[in-house]
């Protein structure tokens, strides 16, 4: 292993480290070992092992549900055998080249924690070497340290603070470390460093099982439908559906009765992506939504088309790979791939911050840019993609939310759904004025069901934000800043955010904090450019 761990030749270790103990009022990485239990679950395993455990505190609140087994010496076990029955503490120390050794057959069924340990040790690749070995087995290892830029500063050179601290990497230097380990980081970002400040300056790096299938391109004969229900949306139906090309994804239109243009353009792509085109219902418009009906059509579509996976898709919407770079067709193989059958999604809605409306030269994934996450507990369900098991599913029940069908495994990381509902001021009140909550009145009366989120909009209502609500979305930024939510949603704050819900309650407090960390993210993006200008190109002038 490189000498120097793969960071900065002018960095300066703390080679005689203090004990670490664990008695901090805060509580470090808040959101981790939740992470790590909804993983444990979707992976369909039994037991959670935290190398480094501290004194558990953060651990022992997911027992009974889980085993739970400790792996820390010194007073910090000795805590956690006084304090805990439950559980079972290994008392090793994590600087000595003993390798850690669990049955094979207890890490298959483990999610394994190892949150804050690398930056204490003297001799890293003694644990880096463990855990090599358990990911023989093991399907993660979620393994935590601090970003030393974020934290320090970028011109920092060591030691570290923290006495008990021996050396911190910054992000592009830990992806080295890990790799050149044998280690897999399926996935290398940033989550909350504590419950005060919640700054997003502790990198996560997600370690997949060395058995687990390459994300590769998707061969040519995996096929994937989505089938898109559409009603007057001639403003993004097109870039939708020119997305879902690029992405590998044949599409099947059922349209409501547009009365704009909708049907006209997407029958323009007949033969050339669109494999499908049909009114619904086929007798003619009903004036209604009939939108079990319509979902009881994609579960015909998905019964008799021969597609190898499909897809439950809005107009409005952009289904995205949770990996930058790969096409949601070879996202979906690799799921595939891996055994599972149905993906879940993190919902981040799209709103218009100015009252112009669309510019024509300009669709609106390119211009609309500001997102806030769907933030209500009914977008943790969102299960809107699965393989075709020749078996009948069920979209009715949770009203197209999720997919219901018998053996449904989960894969353990969610999509991104990327959702347009609002573009304009223009179209709001078109939408949801004249087209949408007429329709839905009517609806209502003829099943008898309750209300809906635009039914406090009424004439005059602001369908615009302000800016200061919302945060701007940049592709890479937002995977790095946003790990854990965008892969699972845990961290999001539940609030209602519906149209209009929250609205201009921004305070002068939050605006500075929002500068200040646009400002960060800004100085991470520029060193992240630079360590990769000195890698390709070398650290000369």
């Amino acid at each position: 292993m490189d000498p120097t761990y793969h960071i900065k030749l002018s960095y300066q270790p703390n080679l005689s480290p203090t004990y670490y103990r664990d008695d901090s009022a805060l509580v470090h990485q808040p959101h981790l070992y939740e992470f790590a239990a909804t993983l444990a679950r979707l992976y369909e395993a039994h037991t959670l092992i935290d190398i480094g455990c501290g004194r558990a505190s953060k651990l022992m609140p997911y027992y009974p549900e889980f085993e739970v087994i400790g792996i820390d010496t010194g007073e910090n076990l000795a805590y956690c055998r006084e304090h805990y029955a439950g559980g079972q503490w290994l008392d090793l120390d994590l600087d000595t080249p003993d390798v850690l050794k669990f049955d094979p057959a207890l890490l298959q069924k483990s999610v394994v924690i190892c949150g804050n340990v690398l930056e204490h040790l003297r001799h890293p690749e003694y644990l880096l070497d463990s855990l090599r070995h358990i990911l023989e087995h093991a399907p993660v290892v979620l393994l935590t340290t601090p970003d030393r830029d974020l934290s320090r500063g970028y011109d920092h050179n060591g030691p570290p603070p923290d006495p008990s601290r021996v050396r911190e990497w910054n992000k592009w230097e830990l992806g080295h470390l890990l790799k050149s380990a044998g280690l897999r980081p399926e996935f290398l970002g940033y989550i909350a460093r504590d419950n005060l400040s919640f700054a997003k300056t502790t990198l996560l790096a997600i370690l997949a099982n060395h058995h687990r299938p390459k994300l590769t391109q998707a061969p040519d004969d995996f096929r994937v439908l989505a089938v898109m229900h559409t009603f007057n949306e001639a403003d993004v139906v097109e870039a939708t559906l020119k997305r879902l090309f690029e992405n590998g994804i044949d599409v099947w239109v059922v349209d409501n009765w547009s009365t704009d243009a909708t049907h006209d353009i997407v029958a323009q792509y007949l033969g050339k992506g669109v494999v499908g085109l049909e009114y619904f219902p086929a007798g003619g418009s009903t004036g209604l939504r009939q939108w079990r009906e319509q979902l009881s059509r994609t579960e015909e579509i998905a019964a008799s088309a021969n597609y190898d996976w499909y897809i439950h898709h809005d107009a409005d919407e952009l289904h995205e790979s949770p990996w930058l770079g790969y096409r949601l067709k070879d996202a979906l193989y690799y799921v595939d791939q891996c055994g599972f059958n149905a993906v879940n999604h993190s919902i981040l809605n799209f709103y218009p911050v100015d009252y112009e409306s669309l510019l024509p030269q300009l669709n609106h994934i390119i211009q609309l840019n500001y997102f806030a996450f769907g933030e209500h507990p009914a977008y943790l369900s969102l299960i809107r993609a699965w393989k075709n098991l020749g078996k009948p599913v069920n979209l009715q029940h949770q009203r197209g939310h999720a997919v219901l069908f018998e053996g449904r495994r989960v894969f353990p990381y969610k999509f991104l759904m990327r959702h347009y509902p609002i573009r304009s001021q223009e179209q709001g009140e078109r939408k949801v004025l004249k087209e949408r909550l007429p329709r839905l009145n009517m609806e209502r009366q003829r099943i008898n069901r309750g209300g809906n989120h635009y039914d406090h909009i009424l004439a005059g209502y602001d369908f615009v934000y302000n800016r200061l609500e919302l945060e701007f979305f940049e592709p890479m930024r937002f995977a790095d800043e946003y790990l854990i939510e965008r892969l699972s949603m845990i961290g999001v704050i539940f609030r209602d955010m519906s149209i209009g819900m929250g609205k201009d309650h921004y305070t002068h407090q939050q605006a500075t904090r929002a500068y200040e960390a646009e400002i960060m993210r800004l100085k991470a993006r520029i060193a992240d450019l630079e360590d990769m200008q000195k890698y390709i190109f070398g650290s000369g002038d």
